[in-house]
């Protein structure tokens, strides 16, 4: 390998140095070892190097985004185009985020304009917005009544409720001395007047709810983003999923994007079109796009796209396409087995093979097994151990009492004598417990 600074650029030129003409590498690190892909740089290149120098797996995707294509521009999505019809794709403009809970802003109540009073007098021009609403309706019904006792009245008022009220008791005591002696002589008046043109009433507000002890409210939002599943798609082909103008654009809509990403030029095979008008002629679109994406989910969505012929566990693009799209062997075209539009089984079709039965466990006797020692014994196994025993075979094999050999039966089986310490002994051996204790 050869690194050369081109002196017009700010790029490294890199060069392969053992293939004959040393052709200039599409990539920038002069680091890059030139025997493997020149992208992946984890693939060994074959000899002599392909005049890409990639490896198959990346000849096969995108350069931009690495998805499966073979077209060397890249895939249609990097290059604008809708990737089930090729038209051109419109740019989607971002969405903002909506969300479910979110409540919109209360409008704006207007003022309130009582009789005899215009918009110039509403409460932020007066300077009332701070006062009580009883003393803000007597003060509308005393303008009507004498305006001059109104003013001196608004003034007494400005101490006493306003936002720079005094808090000295002499003041306090003037300016409750000046609200009465200005009110005093209209009060009739005044309630005459506001019993006649009785105020709105406010609004009732909700009391909050009751909080729970011990549990703190949940504050829960839902965010909608746009579907990925959209992405990729021209116009036509987003409102064929809905609209069934035209069916054949309706199913190619419905194919699996990163198998039609794996097609040959990011296309449809013809024999793949060809079955879906053969199709059509018998279902209705709806029909088969119900088909392709039930065996997308049911058996295909985990299947490797083959890229090399080396990969035995794969199929072909072209293969998936068609298995989504083939009708099964039923003679009524049933939908795998069930009828269309029903939850019922489809007559025509044989019913699906039962389970096998399960071996009935072994009930062999385990004590010909190889023992295992205590050291291979899992912590279950040592909890549920137990040594191996025999039991006694007397009374025609119902006593069942274990024994220890050489014995094949128990002492009462086998008619041992009891001795005065009133336990049974062999008489050959004679008792163990009188031996013992002398």
């Amino acid at each position: 390998m050869s690194t050369l600074r081109n002196p017009s650029a700010s790029r490294a030129v890199v060069q392969c140095g053992r293939c004959p003409d040393a052709p200039v590498l599409n990539t920038t690190d002069p680091l890059a070892d030139t025997d493997k892909c020149v992208r992946c740089q984890h693939r060994r290149l074959p000899e002599p190097h392909p005049d890409d120098h990639l490896c198959l797996v990346c000849r096969q995707e995108c350069p931009r985004c690495r998805k499966p294509t073979p077209s060397k521009e890249g895939c249609r999505e990097c290059q604008g185009k809708c990737r089930t019809c090729g038209g051109p794709v419109q740019p989607a403009q971002p969405r903002a985020p909506r969300y479910e809970f979110a409540q919109p802003e209360p409008p704006a109540q207007p003022a309130v304009i009582t009789p005899g009073s215009s918009a110039d007098d509403s409460d932020e021009d007066t300077g009332e917005a701070d006062f009580p609403a009883p003393i803000r309706h007597h003060l509308a019904a005393l303008r009507e009544i004498s305006p001059p006792a109104a003013e001196a009245a608004r003034a007494a008022a400005r101490s006493l409720y306003g936002p720079d009220a005094s808090q000295r008791r002499n003041d306090m005591m003037a300016a409750y001395a000046a609200w009465h002696a200005a009110t005093e002589p209209h009060n009739d008046a005044v309630a005459a007047h506001l019993a006649a043109n009785p105020p709105p009433e406010p609004a009732p507000v909700r009391p909050p709810a009751p909080r729970r002890r011990g549990k703190r409210p949940v504050h829960r939002e839902r965010v909608f983003v746009p579907r990925s599943t959209e992405e990729g798609q021209c116009a036509d082909c987003l409102g064929a999923k809905e609209n069934t103008g035209d069916p054949l654009r309706m199913v190619l809509a419905a194919l699996p994007a990163r198998v039609v990403r794996a097609c040959p030029d990011g296309l449809v095979p013809q024999q793949v079109i060809a079955t879906i008008r053969q199709e059509l002629h018998h279902h209705p679109p709806q029909h088969l796009v119900e088909r392709v994406a039930g065996r997308w989910t049911r058996r295909l969505a985990h299947t490797r796209i083959q890229r090399t012929e080396d990969d035995a566990d794969s199929l072909p693009a072209d293969r998936i396409l068609t298995d989504l799209i083939t009708p099964g062997p039923c003679a009524a075209r049933c939908n795998d087995g069930w009828q269309w539009d029903t939850d019922l089984r489809c007559t025509h079709c044989p019913p699906p093979p039962r389970p096998a039965p399960k071996e009935p466990a072994d009930d062999t006797d385990h004590q010909d097994a190889v023992p295992i020692g205590p050291a291979q014994r899992t912590p279950a196994e040592a909890v549920t151990w137990r040594p191996p025993s025999t039991e006694c075979d007397g009374r025609a094999g119902m006593c069942g009492v274990p024994v220890s050999p050489p014995y094949t039966t128990c002492p009462s089986c086998s008619g041992w004598p009891t001795c005065r310490c009133g336990t049974r002994y062999d008489p050959d051996r004679g008792c163990r417990t009188c031996t013992a204790s002398e």
